[in-house]
């Protein structure tokens, strides 16, 4: 198979849109993790913010990319969030199954 016949090569050039597949929270665990992670680094502002965290982090499935966000505290009161993109061509992705 060449690389300009995978799917995502195939969407930009039939200039598909970016549509949305799917569209996920994250699991209820990982708010037990922000509070743990908090905790065990003394970061109380992330602790008392731990919330807001989990409600601002998503993963969303895209046709061609995957797009996540893991927002943070840093221990000087400021919010950052942290937004990454994993494409299907990337090499990465070639040894894995469709679901």
């Amino acid at each position: 198979m060449s690389a300009a016949s995978r799917d995502i090569h195939l969407a930009r050039e039939f200039a598909t849109s970016e549509r949305l597949i799917h569209q996920e929270g994250v699991s209820s665990g990982y708010r037990k993790w922000i509070y743990f992670v908090s905790g065990c680094t003394c970061n109380w502002v992330q602790f008392f913010k731990a919330e807001e965290l989990f409600k601002s982090t998503y993963i969303n499935v895209y046709e061609t990319k995957i797009e996540f966000n893991y927002p943070a505290y840093n221990c000087c009161y400021s919010d950052f969030d942290n937004v990454a993109m994993l494409y299907y061509d990337r090499v990465y992705f070639e040894n894995m199954d469709r679901a």
